[in-house]
């Protein structure tokens, strides 16, 4: 948890012009995040931020400032030889265990209740001034009573740096569904910090 990167204490929030593409629309607009991660959406359409959201909320979450690590009562969860690293039980309410490898969580495996659970797995980290910055990633839903993948998604970020703070850029992500595909975009530019 603490090689991965978050904002310090003194992260002030950034404002930026937005453009977001999804289900064939596109708006333009900005958005806000403050120095308590809170985020303001003025993309002048409630469809566009209410599918934004989800995607864009777990980007900033994610990078909280300080990122809280609670204290886990881990143990290995065997002892097989991974691509993606060794297996570490939390021993959680979430049943939750990871792949640690290189000091990156490169897999995160979880329940949602009592019918799912999700596998997230990070393709791609960058190893930046202040940690490991995620750039892609997918995460697998499954339904456990049919032991069944229900959907996926697969995520690419880039980011950006003004002078020490970085800040994101780009997030892209595809959904696959029994619908088929869709995907959304946002395009960050003209980025500033709040103070």
């Amino acid at each position: 948890h603490e090689a991965r990167a978050h904002w310090n204490a003194d992260f002030p929030g950034f404002t930026a012009d937005a453009v977001y593409m999804w289900d064939g629309k596109q708006v333009k607009g900005t958005i806000t995040v403050d120095a308590q991660l809170n985020i303001k959406y003025d993309l002048g359409n409630k469809d566009a931020e209410t599918s934004l959201r989800p995607s864009f909320g777990s980007l900033i979450m994610h990078r909280g400032v300080g990122d809280d690590t609670p204290d886990y009562a881990a143990n290995w969860k065997d002892a097989q030889v991974h691509p993606l690293g060794r297996a570490i039980n939390l021993n959680d309410k979430y049943g939750s265990w990871y792949r640690v490898k290189d000091r990156q969580i490169l897999q995160v495996n979880r329940t949602m209740g009592p019918t799912m659970r999700f596998s997230t797995n990070v393709l791609e980290n960058e190893s930046g001034r202040m940690g490991f910055l995620p750039r892609a990633w997918t995460v697998s839903y499954y339904d456990t009573t049919k032991n069944e993948l229900m959907r996926s998604s697969t995520t690419h970020v880039t980011w950006a740096w003004i002078g020490n703070v970085f800040v994101p850029a780009t997030l892209q992500t595809v959904n696959a569904h029994n619908e088929g595909t869709d995907v959304t975009s946002l395009v960050l530019s003209n980025q500033k910090l709040l103070k």
